[in-house]
């Protein structure tokens, strides 16, 4: 489930940021009172989690380098779009895998 996108259009590409179901978000290895805590903001709508998911693709379509961050967590009356700084990392990493991908498709096949 998506909770939260943008989407930004260059001319050869289409760059998507999405907060998304954190499907294995653990906290048993938290202290205690710090698990209650959350546990207590989750439950009065002040605290959320997400895995955070930077995904770069063609305008055909085609997704051509992704990159994740799981485990997020974040006020609800917070909005910091940069996400503590991770968010310029994870563009960064897709934008590689893309010019790793391009790379790869443009090598010559040996036969």
């Amino acid at each position: 489930m998506i909770v939260f996108c943008i989407l930004t259009e260059t001319a050869r590409f289409l760059v998507e940021i999405e907060e998304v179901e954190e499907e294995d978000f653990r906290i048993d290895d938290w202290d205690e009172s710090l698990q209650l805590d959350f546990l207590d903001s989750l439950i009065a709508g002040k605290q959320r989690y997400f895995c955070l998911k930077v995904s770069v693709s063609g305008h055909d379509g085609i997704e051509l380098g992704t990159s994740y961050l799981g485990c997020c967590t974040q006020m609800t009356d917070k909005h910091d779009r940069t996400y503590g700084g991770y968010l310029r990392q994870l563009v960064a990493e897709s934008i590689s895998e893309v010019r790793d991908t391009i790379a790869a498709i443009s090598l010559p096949i040996a036969c």
